[in-house]
């Protein structure tokens, strides 16, 4: 069986992906919930991706199969979160501030 060529990959990716979002990963929690974290780089980067989303077609396509499915889940929360650490330098920037041995 031939792999997918990178086209078709891209192709079934989430939509957000494509347009700028990064997925940083999906846990399955000990309750059975899946958590889905998401990172932009600011509040209007995600505005922004969001509407790109929306008005992709392959996002109503989506939702159009979706709707044959029957119930996937019964809620959805979102949380909107920034980090509690300083920005962290670049590597190159933070090996160059290393003491020379």
């Amino acid at each position: 069986m031939s792999s997918p060529d990178a086209t078709d990959r891209a192709g079934r990716l989430p939509v957000q992906l494509r347009h700028g979002a990064r997925l940083v990963g999906r846990w399955a929690t000990e309750d059975h919930q899946v958590v889905a974290v998401w990172q932009y780089t600011s509040i209007e980067d995600y505005n922004r991706i969001q509407s790109a989303v929306t008005a992709d077609p392959d996002s109503a396509r989506a939702q159009a199969h979706r709707a044959t499915l029957g119930p996937l889940f019964t809620t959805m929360h979102e949380t909107f979160m920034t980090s509690a650490l300083p920005a962290s330098p670049t590597p190159a920037a933070e090996a160059a501030a290393l003491p020379s041995r």
